[in-house]
């Protein structure tokens, strides 16, 4: 997000995008976000809850989820890291 596009090794091609209502996020999609981690989950592993939470954190003031906003959702090529 913050980083120029010369200064990244990999730039993913974009494999889809689309929009839609916030309050539509299922649990497959909070996992394929990277709510994943149990250690960094707050409310006893419910991806959906924590997105949510995550989602107040950083977009709250201008954006609150209770505006049920309209996203963007892109689509990446699956990157695997090498050595």
């Amino acid at each position: 997000m913050f980083m120029p596009i010369w200064a990244s090794r990999h730039n993913p091609d974009i494999t889809g995008i689309g929009a839609c209502r916030l309050h539509t996020i299922t649990e497959a999609d909070a996992l394929a976000e990277g709510f994943t981690n149990p250690i960094l989950l707050k409310s006893d592993r419910y991806p959906v809850v924590d997105f949510r939470l995550f989602w107040e954190l950083i977009n709250g003031k201008k954006y609150p989820w209770s505006l049920n906003a309209w996203v963007w959702i892109v689509e990446f090529e699956k990157y695997e890291a090498g050595l």
